[in-house]
């Protein structure tokens, strides 16, 4: 596969990974047709993530003359709030809003050479995406469901909660319909479409969720995630499985030998493969997620937009974790707010 191919494949996947936390939504009713499947991961109203990928190494190959360095990532993190709210929550339609903030920070323990200027632009430097998105739910009957999600979100090395300026904009748009011929089975096809950093994209993708029994099920969103399922009696389940993870952001680099900024995009990407622990405390509203996983980082990349000249980094493979506190309204709930 040639270097294009590569990175073609991953500007798909980070199309569709916009899409993964979104849908599905719940919907509750026996006369209408709900998403998700029997005993499936409970969908989540607030999050707070806190990310963690330990030492690893960036090799780089945009040295002035040729030659590639190593350097050191003591460890890149990130923390990640998200808040869902519905709006309209009647039975057959719903419309839901959606607000999420991401801090991501790397940290370097050796840059080689010192005076490496893309790196010393990540360095201890904040990483901010703020997003808000509306959600569309409608049951159509018993057995098909229609969702539409718009968003955008702004992505960049900004000071403040956000800025709006566009250079930082990203739009996006999907479109979903489910099939359920029962409660512990579904098929949804969808469309989404991408708008950033003057790229354009409209690609589809498939929701695959099975219940099997009440210990084992299956979860996904193909090709970006699957998950297996294994159900516990004590208000826990554990998932198994890989996720695509990617990001992306606009930034204002310096170069070395001169006293104006140019404007930079920075964007990596990984697969991880995990396993995740969810258990519900004390509160039936209240639940904490353990993951932990490995990372194959296959894309890490600088480029310049005033001539569209890309600047490759290698990072290498390693162990990461991450803990999550969320806030899922038990089932008696969501059917009492369905009235």
């Amino acid at each position: 596969m040639t270097h294009k191919s590569v990175l073609t494949f991953v500007l798909i996947l980070n199309v569709i990974t916009a899409i993964a936390q979104d849908f599905p939504t719940p919907i509750v009713g026996h006369a209408f047709c709900k998403s998700g499947v029997e005993n499936s991961a409970p969908g989540r109203g607030l999050v707070i993530e806190y990310f963690l990928h330990p030492r690893y190494n960036l090799q780089t190959s945009f040295l002035q003359d040729g030659t590639k360095s190593n350097n050191d990532v003591d460890n890149k993190k990130f923390i990640e709030t998200k808040l869902k709210l519905p709006i309209i929550n009647t039975d057959p339609f719903k419309l839901l809003v959606g607000f999420a903030h991401t801090y991501e920070k790397y940290d370097f323990d050796r840059i080689d050479p010192e005076d490496n200027y893309l790196f010393q632009a990540i360095d201890d430097v904040p990483l901010r995406r703020t997003r808000a998105s509306l959600i569309f739910f409608n049951s159509l009957n018993h057995k098909n469901y229609l969702a539409i999600r718009l968003g955008a979100s702004y992505n960049g090395n900004y000071s403040g909660f956000v800025d709006f300026e566009r250079r930082y904009a990203v739009y996006r748009a999907s479109a979903i319909y489910g099939f359920k011929k029962n409660p512990n089975k579904e098929i949804a096809i969808g469309l989404t479409y991408n708008n950033s950093f003057n790229r354009t994209l409209v690609l589809p993708f498939v929701v695959w969720n099975r219940t099997y029994n009440e210990k084992w099920g299956i979860e996904s969103i193909l090709p970006l995630k699957v998950d297996m399922r294994r159900n516990f009696k004590n208000n826990s389940l554990l998932l198994v499985g890989y996720e695509y993870w990617s990001s992306a952001y606009s930034m204002d680099i310096v170069p070395n030998g001169q006293d104006f900024a140019e404007d930079f995009h920075f964007r990596s990407s990984a697969m991880h493969f995990s396993a995740d622990y969810q258990k519900r405390l004390i509160s039936d509203w209240t639940w904490i997620g353990v993951k932990a996983g490995w990372a194959w980082n296959f894309d890490s990349r600088f480029t310049r937009t005033t001539d569209d000249i890309q600047f490759d980094a290698f990072p290498s493979n390693s162990f990461y974790i991450s803990l999550s506190f969320f806030v899922s309204p038990p089932e008696r709930v969501r059917k009492g707010l369905s009235k």
